[in-house]
């Protein structure tokens, strides 16, 4: 009777400890960025706007600094404007890229947990323009892009 119980008790703590688990592995695997990152407003960012046109469409991001900083303080390179989202099974990331006060470069990619940049969302540049991955929809929250009609 006692191995009975025991039995019974350890077999309700594994799934209850499975249960826990999944809901953190499955909460883990996040498609969005941030709730201020939307669909049309990175399909409205361009090359050269300013940081406040960013901002109005964007929201701040989680994180803004120089991409390098010399060891007397002086920050070197563009700035960087990170808006992430982190699973336990791994995340989006989303960084601009600026000279001075202007919008140079995009790039947002699925980032597994092990790091590996496994898929392209979407990037900007002055030479390519915008490009959105086979997943963007997905991972963005949006319908397909509208084709203009000729």
């Amino acid at each position: 009777m006692q191995l009975e119980k025991a039995t019974t008790q350890c077999i309700r703590r594994f799934v209850g400890l499975l249960a826990v688990f999944a809901t953190l592995a499955f909460s883990g695997c996040t498609k969005t960025v941030t709730r201020h990152v939307t669909c049309t407003g990175v399909r409205a960012l361009r090359v050269g706007m300013s940081a406040s046109e960013v901002v109005r469409l964007l929201g701040d991001p989680a994180q803004r600094g120089p991409t390098l900083i010399l060891k007397d303080g002086t920050p070197q390179g563009p700035e960087l404007w990170v808006y992430n989202s982190e699973g336990l099974l791994g995340g989006i990331n989303f960084v601009l890229e600026f000279e001075g006060s202007s919008l140079q470069e995009a790039s947002a990619y699925y980032r597994y947990v092990l790091g590996n940049r496994a898929t392209t969302l979407y990037s900007l540049d002055e030479m390519m323009g915008a490009h959105e991955g086979s997943q963007f929809s997905e991972y963005f929250s949006c319908g397909p892009k509208e084709v203009a009609v000729r």
